[in-house]
């Protein structure tokens, strides 16, 4: 399914009472704002247009019109509805699950999605590495090497108060999104997720067991 980091300022605009309230989520920038509705398109086709538009031909250009189309790639394409999202706020996290397709707002030339905002968490309360990638700066990051861990804070946070959760089915299903991983064409994604399982083998063999 996905994880992604999204800063809820696109092209440096805070928008995030207005989607919080409205339960959407967006991203932006204004050096491409011609490119428009890229429904149907995939990378190589977002990168050409990207490039069609960004202003500068030299290294830096093309590093920055590489990474813009690569983050807006991984947006409409990558995400998909139960996808999770998280926000940076301060020193809180925003969660929140794709539930819609891809669309384009023309009045904020805004590349946007639905979301169901599920929760707010200290950023404490993740891994190491995962705050550690959380840091992350730009407007977008792939998460997805931590999804297991979000889905187990999901989890968590959803289950009723009076009814104890089923951890075991948890456990089963998170080693299941991380088999998934492993056979993505993503190689950056494979590596991590085979660090991430040899990380559970050797400090938390017991889990393993229960997968």
């Amino acid at each position: 399914m996905g994880c992604a980091l999204i800063r809820l300022k696109p092209d440096g605009e805070d928008r995030k009472q207005e989607f919080l309230s409205n339960g959407k989520v967006g991203v932006r920038w204004n050096i491409v704002d011609q490119i428009g509705d890229l429904r149907g398109k995939k990378r190589q086709e977002i990168k050409e247009l990207v490039k069609s538009v960004y202003p500068r031909d030299d290294y830096s250009g093309a590093v920055a019109q590489g990474q813009t189309a690569g983050m807006l790639d991984h947006f409409i394409n990558k995400l998909s509805v139960g996808s999770f999202v998280l926000s940076p706020d301060e020193e809180k996290i925003l969660i929140g699950e794709i539930t819609g397709d891809y669309y384009y707002d023309a009045k904020t030339k805004t590349q946007m999605r639905d979301i169901n905002w599920i929760t707010e968490v200290d950023r404490a309360i993740f891994s190491e590495d995962m705050r550690r990638a959380l840091k992350n700066r730009r407007t977008m990051g792939d998460l997805t090497v931590f999804e297991t861990e979000v889905a187990q804070l999901v989890a968590r946070k959803q289950a009723p108060n009076d009814q104890s959760i089923d951890f075991q089915k948890l456990i089963k299903r998170s080693f299941e999104i991380l088999q998934q991983n492993l056979e993505s064409s993503d190689q950056t994604l494979r590596t991590q997720t085979a660090v991430e399982i040899l990380r559970i083998a050797v400090l938390k063999p017991e889990l393993a067991k229960l997968s």
